[in-house]
């Protein structure tokens, strides 16, 4: 799942402390004397000078360092420091890697890299957690067909059409029991069921692969907010808990869709019926010829075999999941 990036935030050089024997108090406080600088091997007039214009571009840099980030940012000191401390860390490593011409450098481009570093790594970090929960992602279809393969459905609708099938034969059954149908209306109905399967089979499908389809478009949609959210991260964010976030809508999403499937699946065969039971018997009818005097119409044998089910039985998938 997505995890917060815990690399230090330090660029180089040994993590400074902020009271008055560590990296503020130090340089604020002009421990860059002359004798220092000469031990350093900066003993000349124009050396100094240069070190002493570096050492004073180095202090403005640290002192405007926290406004700097709050401004960028909205982030305050309190609960931040560890970013204002990498930001120094970046700033004392520039310095020391030549202290005589430090001036020369452009602190907002230090700033600005160590910026782009800090958030280029949580962005490197996610990127990988998405690409193990994702993969595929905007290439295949992999990520979907491990969540939604499109034969989910298939037990539960082979369930779907047994049963129906099975309460039509039923009634043929019926219907030749009563002697409203002789043996080659019968087995002509039973032609016409069989024929029918081919149909029927397709008719299911399509309903029910449309419930596979929506949830696949909800974890494609789900995908892509969170790329998206993560090409556009900056350090602002920081506070967010967007990994947390995108936790929860994918456990969310799955716990939904896992619980609901096969309701899912149902409400979208409501209404429908594989084999028309009328249409089987009106031409099973018609094949036998009249057997039944008494009848002037096909009404007689219809009314009698063609009890609508005021409730359509439900086909449990078991224990099937998801994934």
């Amino acid at each position: 799942m997505f995890s917060v990036n815990t690399d230090p935030v330090s660029l180089g050089g040994t993590a400074l402390g902020l009271g008055t024997g560590g990296l503020l108090g130090g340089v604020l406080g002009n421990t860059f004397a002359a004798p220092v600088m000469k031990a350093l091997g900066f003993g000349s007039s124009s050396s100094a000078k240069k070190k002493a214009k570096s050492a004073k571009a180095y202090n403005n840099a640290i002192s405007g360092a926290a406004d700097k980030l709050a401004k960028d940012y909205s982030l305050g000191t309190e609960g931040n420091q560890d970013l204002l401390q990498g930001y120094y860390d970046a700033l004392n490593k520039a310095y020391n890697a030549n202290k005589k011409y430090f001036y020369k450098q452009d602190p907002n481009q230090i700033y600005q890299n160590y910026i782009n570093d800090l958030t280029n790594k949580q962005k490197t970090t996610w990127q990988n957690d998405f690409n193990d929960l994702f993969q595929g992602y905007g290439t295949t279809n992999n990520y979907l067909d491990s969540l939604w393969n499109m034969d989910a459905d298939n037990e539960f609708n082979q369930n779907y059409l047994d049963k129906y099938y099975n309460d039509t034969k039923t009634k043929l059954d019926s219907a030749k029991a009563r002697g409203l149908l002789n043996e080659a209306g019968y087995n002509s109905a039973l032609d016409t069921l069989n024929q029918r399967n081919s149909a029927a089979g397709a008719g299911v499908n399509a309903l029910t692969d449309s419930v596979i389809n929506n949830y696949r478009d909800d974890w494609s949609n789900l995908a892509g907010n969170i790329q998206t959210s993560i090409d556009n991260y900056n350090l602002g964010q920081r506070n967010q808990n967007l990994g947390e976030q995108w936790n929860n809508q994918y456990n969310d999403l799955y716990g939904r869709q896992q619980k609901g499937f096969e309701s899912e699946l149902n409400n979208a065969l409501s209404g429908y019926t594989p084999y028309d039971v009328s249409d089987i018997l009106a031409n099973a009818r018609n094949s036998q010829g009249v057997i039944n005097p008494q009848a002037t119409d096909d009404s007689e044998l219809l009314s009698a075999l063609q009890e609508k089910e005021s409730k359509k039985n439900k086909v449990g998938l078991g224990n099937q999941g998801i994934f």
